[in-house]
């Protein structure tokens, strides 16, 4: 007889052989078990224990002394039909606790930094920041230099972003040095939900500052972003944009 298919339910060799001995005993005393299964007497009681709990053996006292019989061998199927059980409501369980594992996960940000290069570098790093926001969220930012805004190359890359901003409703607010007055008035006063203020604040980078992420960025010649994500980073660099949107200037 091969019970080898019992190991595809969970049972051990020691198992195994304990359970052949008595469909052969059919009753036993513990003393021609070990005899007949060659399992040892330390690991047969536990070995008799388990197979008790499923069902499977069962046992009387004769003189005080323990007999064990075989039980009904479609037993097996009952213990199948309760694993499976068991197993469902464990795959519940478990859903439960991936659903929730996920949560966490998303509710939380790696912070980490991302170094870019290249005006494709940058509009990427732009997008992404745009795009976790939500209609009516906004994004702030201080703005580049003037010999950046005045290369073409560069007006195109920020006015696919404004588009990009435009179509998802976010908006946006941006504090510029005051000589780039003529250049933001002619090229963005046709813009939506977009407000600029002016202010004699040297930076020599522009930054743009989202929910979770800061750029960083050089436009022109050599265009280069550092990305930063970290939403306590971008409260306490948004926090710094407002006070300095109050000194500024229409």
């Amino acid at each position: 007889m091969n019970l080898k298919q019992l190991k595809e339910l969970g049972f051990t060799d020691g198992e195994i052989k304990v359970y052949g001995a008595l469909i052969k005993l059919q009753k036993s005393t513990i003393t021609k078990i070990i005899e007949h299964s060659g399992v040892s007497s330390s690991k047969v009681y536990l070995i008799l224990d388990k197979l008790v709990h499923r069902g499977l053996v069962n046992y009387i006292m004769v003189d005080n002394v323990k007999e064990f019989h075989l039980a009904n061998p479609e037993n097996i199927l009952d213990y199948i039909k309760k694993e499976k059980e068991k197993l469902q409501e464990a795959e519940k369980n478990v859903q439960n606790l991936v659903l929730d594992i996920k949560q966490t996960i998303g509710s939380q940000i790696q912070e980490s930094a991302h170094i870019y290069r290249g005006l494709a570098g940058l509009k990427a790093a732009h997008l992404r920041l745009i795009n976790e926001l939500k209609r009516s969220e906004e994004y702030v930012f201080f703005s580049v230099e003037k010999s950046e805004l005045e290369q073409e190359a560069v007006k195109l890359m920020f006015k696919s972003i404004h588009t990009r901003r435009d179509e998802i409703g976010v908006t946006a607010r941006g504090i510029a040095l005051p000589q780039l007055k003529h250049l933001y008035t002619k090229y963005l006063s046709s813009r939506k939900e977009y407000r600029i203020r002016f202010y004699d604040l040297t930076i020599n980078q522009g930054i743009t500052i989202g929910k979770n992420r800061i750029i960083i960025e050089t436009a022109h010649p050599d265009a280069f972003a550092v990305e930063i994500i970290s939403p306590k980073t971008a409260k306490s660099y948004k926090e710094f944009f407002n006070k300095i949107w109050k000194l500024a200037r229409p």
